[in-house]
């Protein structure tokens, strides 16, 4: 009695949590615009067409060929409604309908059941991004499809070896982008899928012909995956961008170890901050596989051997994406946006083991403390919401501001160097955020407070040849004069 009443609380709490995640992301995607880069791809596709612009952008800037694709899609929809919203809240189904298959595959759930789930963790996994701001940019929207993709993509091949002509085209379509993501990301999933191959390989006698035979999704995930990296690395745009880019500051070995070292001790900070929602995924997780394991429960040992075998193949897929980082940039530089992959390598390591715990023992206090985390969520996302619908509201009223004073000045014919004052950047608050602010070592932390999109700003300088921004903007706006803003440059990309 008391576990069928606990069970119909968690089910409510279930949806209302779900929701709360809908209403948050349809809100700030109201609020939502271009900006930085994408003003540049805007004024690219203004008068062509999204494969010229990938055609363009694959010759003259870089290989990532489904980025811009999607990235091109999503701002020539802006062009043609006149607001990205369409778009973009299509692009959330899509990614919520990846989180969704992979759990209904994973926990053998129903498609209904998968889909809260699927909500609540795709926004788990956005409050515990590096740069959460970066979810709403449109240039780099395509990277949390491809975070979406490989969630869908790993899980398939784990719980399927062959499929029906519809599984392939899913695989074929996943692998491509997966393949074609970034030069940081995509070497290192084709290392973790080939490993596995080379030890399938062995375990089959080393037969080619069987691997294909017992494992045709996962060769064909291989392959496509493998032909798409290649088709990005030899863009011609890759060397171009190459000459542009300033010489690095790297030239020996302690240097990339001391790069990297340093890289993985501010991840690991950031995720220190984060751990109430890396627990509260962790919950979830076990709460679901208990459920799953519940309807034939075989008590277990606890596998450490298995646990270190896959700790140390994350952790070296980690340590190989941030050597290739450090070696692409030429620096310690390297954009927090960028770092989302390692993240998603976490998880899978948090899942490793949360699955594993639930097979030595079934946890008798599990329910409670899902329960709690349910009602925890509610009050967060709830606290989300109130809040950070101020801090777009006086976005938006700045920006409406700084939209007259253009247009006055344009009227009055105005010439020269206009300098603006920066617009609000909408601070991102949730109960873990503010709760933290109050803290000194969080204050010192060197992840600023959390932006919640990135503002529609120009840069404090105004440089015709280094400085494509304000010329992008003052294209796309159509003003007579340039102009700049007292905006420091890391406030408003970093």
């Amino acid at each position: 009695m008391r576990m069928s009443l606990l069970n119909r609380i968690t089910e409510v709490l279930l949806w209302i949590v779900a929701t709360l995640v809908l209403v948050f992301f349809v809100m700030v995607e109201c609020f939502n615009g271009p900006a930085l880069d994408d003003l540049i791809f805007l004024m690219s596709l203004q008068n062509t067409s999204v494969i010229d612009f990938v055609v363009e952008r694959y010759v003259n800037w870089q290989g990532r060929f489904t980025s811009f694709f999607l990235s091109g899609l999503c701002l020539k929809s802006y062009i043609l409604l006149g607001t990205l919203l369409p778009f973009t809240i299509l692009m959330f189904i899509v990614n919520i309908s990846l989180w969704s298959s992979a759990i209904r595959m994973m926990f053998d759930l129903s498609y209904v059941k998968s889909i809260p789930y699927g909500l609540i963790l795709h926004g788990l996994f956005y409050l515990t991004m590096f740069d959460p701001s970066s979810y709403f940019l449109i240039c780099t929207k395509p990277y949390i499809f491809i975070i979406s993709c490989s969630v869908y993509g790993f899980v398939k091949l784990i719980k399927q070896r062959d499929g029906n002509v519809w599984d392939y085209i899913a695989v074929v379509f996943t692998y491509i982008f997966i393949g074609a993501s970034y030069e940081i990301y995509a070497p290192i999933v084709l290392l973790f899928i080939g490993c596995a191959i080379l030890y399938l390989w062995k375990k089959n006698r080393f037969s080619i012909s069987q691997l294909f035979k017992v494992y045709p999704l996962l060769m064909t995930a291989f392959g496509v995956a493998g032909i798409s990296f290649a088709i990005m690395l030899v863009a011609p745009g890759n060397w171009v961008r190459v000459d542009n880019m300033e010489s690095g500051s790297i030239d020996n070995f302690y240097v990339y170890v001391s790069v990297i070292f340093s890289r993985l001790y501010m991840m690991g900070k950031y995720l220190f901050f984060n751990l109430p929602y890396i627990l509260c995924a962790c919950i979830i997780v076990g709460y679901l596989f208990q459920k799953k394991y519940d309807r034939s429960f075989v008590k277990q040992r606890f596998s450490w051997k298995y646990m270190m075998y896959i700790s140390i193949a994350l952790f070296s897929l980690v340590i190989i994406s941030l050597f290739l980082n450090a070696w692409a940039m030429g620096s310690s530089d390297m954009y927090s946006r960028a770092s989302n992959h390692i993240l998603l390598v976490f998880y899978i390591w948090c899942v490793c083991i949360v699955a594993e715990l639930v097979k030595v023992k079934r946890i008798r206090y599990l329910p409670y403390l899902y329960t709690f985390v349910l009602l925890f969520l509610t009050l967060d996302w709830f606290y989300i919401i109130m809040n950070d619908y101020k801090e777009l509201d006086a976005y938006k009223i700045s920006f409406e501001d700084r939209m007259e004073i253009l247009n006055e000045k344009k009227e009055n014919e105005f010439q020269g160097l206009l300098e603006l004052e920066p617009l609000h950047i909408p601070k991102f608050h949730s109960l873990v955020e503010d709760t933290w602010c109050k803290s000194e070592a969080y204050r010192n932390h060197t992840y600023r407070r959390t932006k919640l999109i990135r503002p529609d700003d120009v840069y404090e300088e105004y440089d015709a040849k280094y400085n494509p921004f304000n010329r992008a903007y003052k294209r796309y706006y159509n003003l007579p004069f340039d102009v700049k803003t007292d905006l420091p440059c890391k406030n408003a990309i970093d």
